[in-house]
């Protein structure tokens, strides 16, 4: 049987203090190949994904920022695994990251050129924090 592409899930998160939140039910995300990516409860997420320089430029229109694409991609940004029931399970390439934000928010219904400018700004800029997440696992 071949799974529908997109998230599963109610998206929901909680503000835990300033630009930081939460998620606040487990979602998971099937891309177009079928498999699955989970986002647990209790992710952080602080929307990075959709905004550069300290929100001063908006990748996305405003229904797609601090959306589950780019909860995701923070949570695969922060641990560098894909996860499967709150396991880390295999590890995870930033370029594969970036690829299933795109992905994931042309599913979400972002336009292909809004989709692929936000993943060029991820590509560009998220060298720093996805290096930075790395060092402090070391």
């Amino acid at each position: 049987m071949i799974k529908r592409p997109g998230f599963r899930g109610q998206p929901s998160i909680t503000n835990v203090g300033g630009d930081y939140w939460v998620v606040s039910n487990r979602l998971v995300y099937i891309d177009l190949s079928g498999f699955e990516y989970e986002l647990p409860e209790g992710a952080p997420t602080d929307g990075a994904s959709s905004r550069l320089f300290n929100g001063h430029l908006n990748l996305l229109p405003s229904h797609a920022q601090n959306s589950p694409p780019s909860w995701l991609h923070d949570w695969h940004y922060r641990k560098g695994f894909v996860y499967r029931d709150n396991v880390a399970f295999k590890p995870i390439m930033r370029i594969d990251a970036d690829k299933l934000f795109q992905e994931g928010l042309i599913l979400s219904g972002v336009g292909r050129w809004i989709a692929w400018k936000a993943y060029m700004g991820v590509r560009m800029f998220g060298r720093i924090p996805w290096n930075s997440y790395r060092k402090h696992e070391a």
